[in-house]
């Protein structure tokens, strides 16, 4: 069964006690709504009504729940008739959709923002599923709820552009850090140095670097120009916190794995950058990588020695929820791909698992 939940004592700062609370008229109005309308979808879902759902700040709050389904809580809606139908639509889509996650542009138009949250299936995803079932027989496996918390923070990971001010805890930052430092390097070179940026002016001249690199990028993106332009890249003013990632200087000394690949230092710090990502996502905390700038610039404005090479900057904090999709293909900027066409056996191009092989070209030899 399908459950749209509607806290019925939402109000608005404004409302007066002794008034009725936008919650409660926003629950009448879809009873209403369900019990005059003949339509059958609507008749599948159960309307319930609950007192506080703890999202006294962004009153009125509602969630959708069923067994086996993604849950959603939404906010910042407004009582009204038009409210009521669309919360409907949503539920009944809800009710169609096997694994019950929607999105965002297939909700209703005002359920499109305002979405405080999606938890995914008491039990965990089908993907959570399969790996905890195949992990059952090894003693060296963790947990399958430390499994899945590990899964879903890989799956739920976002590169985030919109920020809600606040702090991070400095204890949480340095564990974020610590995960950074954690990760694996190419010879043990350890090449990542993080720079926090603590001075507004000194934000803002680093977000002018960045529009700066916007504008080229947009001009050689040619026909893509002005739909890049819509993009937001970065949330350099908006962000609790804002580092800088470096690969460090002197890395020429370091052969160890690079002699053939030196790139594999950048490789490393993308590893510790990920390490980070994960953690954030894990600490509840949105994490934004922009690397559009002019990398000289950046260097001599933050006064990095020779050598040392700035590749992120990092935006760090608190945010008002996770974005559904990658924003790029939400805003259908590109799309992910399939995972089947980019797996191989033996040789490029011959599918992972395919039964038989291509027969290899090779050069005769007289």
């Amino acid at each position: 069964m399908t459950e749209l939940i509607i806290c019925t004592t939402c109000r608005t700062a404004d409302t007066p006690r002794d008034q009725k609370a936008a919650g409660e008229i926003l629950f009448e109005a879809v009873q209403a709504e369900q019990a005059l309308a003949d339509h059958a979808d609507w008749a599948s879902v159960r309307v319930r009504g609950i007192a506080c759902t703890a999202g006294c700040s962004r009153a009125c709050t509602v969630a959708l729940q069923a067994p086996g389904k993604h849950s959603y809580q939404f906010g910042d809606l407004v009582p009204s008739e038009a409210t009521a139908r669309q919360l409907l639509d949503c539920a009944a889509l809800y009710h169609r959709t096997p694994d019950g996650k929607l999105a965002r542009d297939a909700r209703p138009p005002l359920l499109r923002n305002g979405l405080l949250c999606r938890l995914p299936p008491a039990g965990g995803q089908p993907h959570m599923r399969t790996v905890a079932t195949s992990a059952r027989a090894n003693d060296l496996a963790f947990s399958a709820p430390e499994r899945e918390a590990v899964y879903r923070a890989i799956f739920e990971r976002r590169d985030m552009r919109h920020f809600a001010g606040g702090t991070v805890d400095p204890a949480v930052m340095r564990r974020l850090l610590m995960a950074a430092h954690h990760a694996p390097s190419v010879g043990y070179m350890q090449p990542w140095r993080f720079i926090r940026v603590a001075s507004r002016a000194l934000r803002a001249d680093l977000k002018a670097l960045v529009e700066q690199e916007r504008e080229r990028t947009a001009h050689a993106l040619g026909e893509r120009g002005n739909a890049f332009m819509r993009l937001k890249v970065e949330g350099l003013m908006d962000a609790a916190e804002v580092w800088v990632v470096a690969l460090a200087e002197g890395r020429e000394r370091h052969v160890f794995g690079r002699r053939t690949l030196p790139q594999m230092d950048l490789a490393s710090v993308a590893c510790a950058i990920q390490n980070m990502w994960l953690a954030a996502r894990a600490e509840g905390l949105g994490m934004g990588w922009v690397s559009m700038f002019d990398p000289k610039a950046v260097a001599v404005r933050l006064g990095m020695p020779d050598g040392a090479e700035p590749v992120a900057m990092l935006c760090i904090g608190p945010v008002h929820c996770f974005y559904d999709e990658p924003m790029l293909e939400k805003e259908r900027w590109s799309r992910r791909a399939d995972i089947d066409t980019l797996l191989f056996e033996d040789v490029w191009g011959h599918a992972w698992g395919a039964s038989s092989l291509p027969t290899p070209i090779t050069d005769s030899i007289s």
